[in-house]
């Protein structure tokens, strides 16, 4: 039987399964009276953010701050550390570190105010990454992951630690197989930016990670539609246009165009216009 699960129902998948209390998250508004309060409290202690602790809009833009924190597996602890480096290399005072310590410390208040009733979506991955072994539901499944062109740091551990209890994963990634061939560097140095540059990196990161946990990493399976099946197969113009737009130097129109081509370019004042 197959199950669709994002990295939040596969957490709250594990948690059901092996009897964890539920906590639920905040919701938006309860969450962002709780930082101010925290601001409203800590507002003296702030060192990049004091100035601006008490302007309209600062919680909204911590709470985003803090959620991009978290995405990347970031903690207090983890800031310390890099705050104690920094220090050492007489850098505490850069606005880098002053703007670090302002976020740990506003961090550790809502770690402390929020877990005795509340959880965080990268907490319950923590947690997924501990226990998924533990899953009978897990353990042994085959994963197609698909949808994705990166992950977060955070949901990179939940994979690798998905791959671990699995039978085996599957990842498709939405890339150019040429990007990833013998001639790879030239052609990244030819077509500048490109558009799967995000997959890309995710597609080295992934197999570096994998590797390093031990995995066992089987050949890619490159999938390339035939020539005459392509999305643009009756429209030679588009299918260029498509190939070709991110290339610095674009390749001489292929001898199939037909002169009668309808693709033209118009430049709209406003999107209203465009419509």
């Amino acid at each position: 039987r197959a199950h669709a699960l994002s990295f939040r129902r596969m957490a709250y998948r594990l948690a059901d399964e092996l009897g964890e209390p539920r906590r639920e998250a905040p919701g938006d508004l309860r969450r962002l009276l709780m930082l101010k309060a925290i601001v409203a409290r800590r507002r003296d202690d702030l060192r990049f953010y004091r100035r601006a602790a008490g302007t309209r809009g600062f919680a909204q833009a911590i709470d985003a701050a803090l959620a991009e924190w978290r995405r990347h597996g970031l903690t207090p602890e983890i800031a310390e550390e890099r705050l104690r480096a920094w220090d050492a290399e007489g850098k505490a005072e850069t606005p880098l570190a002053l703007k670090m310590r302002d976020l740990a410390l506003i961090e550790r208040d809502w770690i402390e105010a929020a877990r005795p009733r509340f959880v965080q979506a990268e907490e319950r991955l923590e947690r997924f990454v501990e226990r998924v072994g533990e899953s009978a539901f897990f353990r042994g499944a085959e994963v197609w992951v698909d949808g994705f062109a990166d992950f977060s740091g955070v949901e990179r551990k939940a994979l690798l630690a998905l791959m671990r209890a699995a039978r085996s994963t599957a990842i498709a990634l939405c890339l150019d197989p040429r990007d990833l061939g013998e001639d790879a560097e030239a052609r990244r140095e030819a077509i500048a930016p490109r558009p799967f540059v995000a997959c890309e990196k995710t597609y080295w990161r992934l197999k570096r990670e994998a590797r390093e946990a031990g995995l066992r990493v089987l050949d890619d399976l490159a999938l390339s539609p035939a020539p005459d099946r392509s999305r643009f197969g009756k429209a030679a113009a588009l299918g260029a246009i498509e190939r070709e737009f991110f290339r610095q130097v674009p390749a001489p129109p292929p001898d199939q165009w037909d002169a009668g081509d309808p693709v033209r370019a118009y430049c709209l004042p406003t999107f209203a216009a465009e419509a």
